[in-house]
């Protein structure tokens, strides 16, 4: 947590420095100040109007309060120890999400003995208490390692016996073109 913490500070940290020195290489330099309460005054005025210039219309002032902004907020989400995300690592994932999916191969049914083996390259989430229904009849599952990498994953499915309690049924439609 400390680790998080800290690391929102840098980041805060880094706005305010991208912040001053993309504001103080904008500023103009003033030869002579009068010691007068309202040029004094003014100064700050025109400081303040610059400031928020810079801030609202430059990429570098955009920039600046990006990072601040996330800073502090990493720092709250790490102090009440809740994950936070940064806008690059969020806009990487929503890119990633938009590819193409690569497309999977069918399963492969196979009748073994009074049952079926199915392998696939899904990973179903089929386990020792999961009933699958085949054509009307009810079977039980144990999983098994695929024999290649593009099904990786085996079911093989055998009668259910009527010691077993079904709890609820997954249908799995025949594919079309299956094995024997």
């Amino acid at each position: 947590m400390f680790v998080r913490i800290a690391a929102g500070f840098l980041q805060a940290a880094a706005g305010v420095v991208v912040a001053a020195y993309g504001y103080l290489g904008r500023l103009p330099v003033v030869a002579h100040v009068e010691n007068d309460i309202t040029a004094g005054m003014q100064l700050q005025i025109h400081g303040v109007a610059a400031l928020t210039v810079f801030l609202l219309a430059t990429p570098l002032g955009w920039l600046a309060l990006w990072l601040f902004g996330e800073g502090l907020l990493r720092v709250l989400a790490a102090a009440m120890d809740q994950p936070f995300s940064t806008l690059p690592v969020v806009l990487a994932r929503g890119a990633w999400r938009l590819r193409p999916a690569k497309k999977l191969p069918a399963d492969l049914v196979f009748e073994h003995d009074d049952g079926f083996v199915i392998e696939s390259a899904r990973d179903y989430d089929w386990h020792a208490l999961t009933t699958v229904e085949i054509g009307g009849a009810h079977y039980s599952v144990t999983r098994e390692e695929g024999n290649t990498s593009d099904r990786p994953h085996r079911y093989r499915l055998t009668p259910i016996t009527p010691e077993h309690v079904v709890r609820t049924v997954t249908r799995y439609p025949l594919p079309s073109g299956r094995a024997r």
